[in-house]
């Protein structure tokens, strides 16, 4: 593998992306031609987290081990997608085991 594919591996697929009812559906990746859609770099790192979510994400988290508590807003469905390109699903082998222990909270206090 060049540096140049080491740099980019597993940017733009692979695990599992957490969407608040927010979103009102499901964020994907994006292909070869669109790499703003992919994990970010911060500080020379990739991982799932926020920081490095691409900026068309929002309201939503990636799952990753020990992530502690996490709260999302809104009322609806909570959708938990594989991350990965809309229409490349035909690849994906394997599977997760992933347990999440949801507890409703109280509304946020209005600002102002």
């Amino acid at each position: 593998m060049s540096s140049d594919e080491d740099s980019e591996f597993a940017r733009q697929e692979g695990g599992l992306l957490i969407c608040s009812p927010a979103v009102q559906g499901t964020w994907y990746s994006g292909g070869e031609n669109s790499k703003d859609r992919w994990i970010q770099f911060n500080n020379g790192n990739r991982d799932r987290r926020d920081s490095n979510r691409p900026k068309h994400v929002e309201n939503a988290t990636f799952a990753r081990r020990n992530m502690g508590r996490y709260g999302l807003a809104g009322n609806g469905t909570l959708i938990i997608c594989p991350w990965d390109i809309g229409n490349k699903f035909a690849d994906n082998a394997g599977g997760y085991a992933i347990s999440f222990i949801l507890r409703r909270g109280q509304a946020p206090s209005p600002v102002g």
